[in-house]
């Protein structure tokens, strides 16, 4: 559980990300955006965290 809470911790302060998930047992990661520079800086951020992330 403390995966989850880094990732909601760290990603809901980013500007532009919203609605952020994180499921432990699928290990994903949803959330939605508003532009393409707002998802590179939501995965830049998971990867600075540890967590692998892709489009």
């Amino acid at each position: 559980m403390g995966c989850v809470n880094t990732i909601l911790g760290n990603l809901t302060t980013l500007a532009g990300i919203n609605n952020v998930n994180a499921d432990l047992v699928t290990q994903t990661v949803t959330f939605d955006y508003e532009s393409e520079v707002n998802l590179e800086q939501a995965l830049s951020k998971l990867r600075e965290l540890g967590y692998p992330a892709e489009k």
